[in-house]
């Protein structure tokens, strides 16, 4: 809870090695899953409750990404193979 003056929790923090800086983050729209789009083209999807990653795929590399309404899809626009 981030509503009071102090978090009653840490914020969890993830380093992911050499995946580039993070270009976006979606949560699902019931606040499960965190996705997590960076630069050197990862997608991560996250448990956002416990900070475990669920899964994870690589791409050439990542411009944008959104999670559907209703947590079942994700789209992820993508540089053609070769570039970034």
């Amino acid at each position: 809870d981030l509503s009071g003056p102090e978090p009653k929790e840490r914020l969890k923090t993830h380093p992911v090695a050499d995946s580039g800086p993070v270009i976006q983050v979606a949560f699902s729209a019931d606040g499960k899953i965190l996705a997590s789009a960076w630069g050197k083209g990862l997608l991560i999807l996250w448990d956002a409750a416990t900070g475990q990653k669920l899964r994870e795929w690589k791409f050439a590399g990542i411009h944008s990404m959104d999670l559907a309404p209703d947590g079942r899809h994700i789209a992820v626009g993508v540089s053609p193979i070769g570039h970034t």
